[in-house]
């Protein structure tokens, strides 16, 4: 029981530190939006946002077990540094 409550964990603290990120600008002034928006149309799909997600579960999920543990969510945040500045 406790698994799906640990990927439950890590898709919401995935999906609040993405949202933010969609306005910030990235290099070459290509934000968030600009990289999520594969097909180039103007707007997020629920299929492109799913694939950017399990993108960046992916990156979380060090050992590939399914799962994203306490330390590797840990590593995740420390590895983003600071929020940016507004």
């Amino acid at each position: 029981m406790k698994s799906w409550k640990t990927i439950a964990a890590g898709l919401i603290v995935a999906t609040m530190t993405a949202t933010p990120l969609l306005a910030q600008q990235g290099p070459g002034g290509q934000g968030h939006f600009q990289e999520m928006d594969t097909d180039g149309d103007g707007q997020i799909s629920q299929e492109e946002w799913v694939s950017h997600q399990t993108e960046r579960f992916t990156e979380i999920d060090v050992d590939g077990d399914g799962f994203a543990s306490e330390e590797e969510m840990e590593t995740h945040h420390k590895s983003m540094g600071p929020p940016p500045r507004r």
